[in-house]
Parts: structure tokens; C-alpha cells; sequence
């Protein structure tokens, strides 16, 4: 045994990676496989709801000033070492990009939005103002009873898929029925599980009257100036704006002159 497999070994030991099954390499599924089966059953409830660019795993709806996103995602190797979740297992994230608020560090160009082929925005779901997951409707105590930490066994944010992917179509029909009917976990403009399903969380967050009041509430000044100027409030655009500039001045990093410029025009 060499020290790479020696240390994977004691990964393995302290953290209860072998708590399932681990089949084959021959027997595991891997992620073109688990692709065929979002295309067959989740893809086409996409392109019924709003969604109308799709990369299987990246997905994303323009909507007036609203982009939808839909990120997929494996939990992959080195999550599955620490916790012990299967690496194939899923996390599904959702996102809402206004596209009336500029880059807030535009100076970094690694920051700066992608667009496609047509000169559309195609954020990532992690650039987004707005931000969700789906929550898993399974019982899947089962599988989760051995995981080391109990946090992770009390998790409903990640599907539980077994290494050999005999349970795949299940966890990605309940994807399906977890966007159109389930609950989703919010990490914006409000942190807390909100009884609205994917579908509906996409609708909500592009209300953009009361996206403007929910950003107002969490004082998150920067994006609550722009949603000010979108819809001329000239009152609360310089209120905003001017709490914003006072805290990245303590907090430093942003480039202040470009985004007083942002504020500014017309």
C-alpha cells in the first residue's frame, strides 16, 4: 500500500466512507449514466416550467429582468471522504439573476458574467442574488443511518444515490416532483425553508416588487440601491446607495468609483 492509499485508507477509517456498500468499479455508476436519466425524466418538466437552455446539469430561463438557473450536482469524491455520502449523491440549487444589478466587483474579470452564443447572461447559480435548494422528500434514513456526524444524517438537502445507481430513476423522479410540488431551503433574500415548491420559488423570486421589499428588510443595502434605481425611487436610491459606499469603505475590497458610476447613470 502506498501513502496515497494509506491515506485514503485512514480518510476512510475516521470518517465512515465504507458505511454503504461499495461496489465494483465496474458496478459504479458514474455521471453519464446518471445524465441519461435527468434527460428522460427531469428535462422535459424543465422545458414545461420556464427553463429553455439546457445543459443537463445547467439550466437556465430568461424572464424579462429575471434569469432562472438550475445547477445539479454531483456531492463528488472528496465530500463523499469527509462525510461519507455516496459521491454520485445530488444537491439540486436554484438561482434568480437580476440583471438590472451590475458585478459588484466588476475590476476582477474572473467575476464577470459568461454569456452564450446570442449575447445572453448565463450565470452560475452561485452568482445569483437569489438562491435555493430542493429539498429531498425521501425516506432515505436508511441509507444515512451510519454516517459518522449526526448533522449529516438529519441532511434533507442531498439525494442519497447508491454507488451502483439501482436507485437513480427514484431519486431523480423525486427531484421532479420535489421542483413542481416539494419545499425548498432559501439562502436569499430570506434564510429559512419556505413552503413554496422549486417552481414556485422561481415565480416568487421573480415578483420583483417583493424581492425590492425583502432585500430592503435584510438591509442588504447594495442590492436593494439597484432594485431602487430600477424602479426610480430616487429617495431610497440615494439612501441605499450611501449606506452601501459607507460599508465597503469599512469593509474594503470594492472598487468604489465604478460602482458610485453604476449609482449614478441614467
Amino acid at each position: 500500500m502506498n501513502e496515497k492509499q494509506l491515506k485514503y485508507r485512514v480518510i476512510e477509517k475516521l470518517t465512515g466512507f465504507l458505511n454503504y456498500d461499495k461496489p465494483s468499479k465496474q458496478n459504479m455508476i458514474g455521471s453519464p449514466e446518471v445524465n441519461k436519466v435527468i434527460r428522460m425524466i427531469f428535462s422535459p418538466v424543465l422545458r414545461e416550467n420556464g427553463f429553455s437552455s439546457f445543459l443537463t446539469r445547467n439550466n437556465w430561463g430568461w424572464h424579462e429582468h429575471s434569469i432562472w438557473v438550475l445547477n445539479i450536482n454531483s456531492v463528488g469524491n472528496y465530500f463523499s471522504q469527509v462525510t461519507g455520502w455516496p459521491p454520485m449523491s445530488i444537491v439540486v440549487n436554484l438561482g434568480v439573476y437580476y440583471d438590472f444589478i451590475p458585478e459588484e466587483f466588476p475590476e476582477h474579470i474572473e467575476n464577470r458574467i459568461k454569456k452564450n452564443k446570442v449575447g445572453r447572461l448565463i450565470p452560475k447559480e452561485y452568482e445569483c442574488h437569489a438562491r435555493a435548494s430542493l429539498l429531498c422528500t425521501l425516506d432515505q434514513s436508511n441509507l444515512k443511518k451510519n454516517l459518522s456526524n449526526p448533522a449529516e444524517t438529519k441532511r434533507r438537502d442531498i439525494w442519497w444515490v447508491k454507488p451502483d445507481g439501482s436507485n437513480v430513476e427514484e431519486v431523480v423522479t423525486n427531484i421532479k416532483d420535489s421542483f413542481l410540488n416539494g419545499n425548498v431551503t432559501s439562502f436569499g433574500p430570506y434564510n429559512e425553508d419556505i413552503s413554496l415548491s422549486g417552481v414556485e420559488w422561481f415565480r416568487k423570486l421573480s415578483d420583483l416588487e417583493y424581492v425590492f421589499n425583502a432585500f430592503e428588510d435584510r438591509q442588504d443595502y447594495y442590492k436593494a440601491a439597484f432594485f431602487a434605481k430600477h424602479f426610480g425611487c430616487k429617495d431610497k436610491l440615494k439612501e441605499y446607495g450611501e449606506n452601501f459606499l459607507e460599508e465597503a469603505k469599512k469593509i474594503g475590497g470594492h472598487d468604489l468609483k465604478i460602482i458610485q458610476k453604476e449609482l449614478n447613470e441614467k
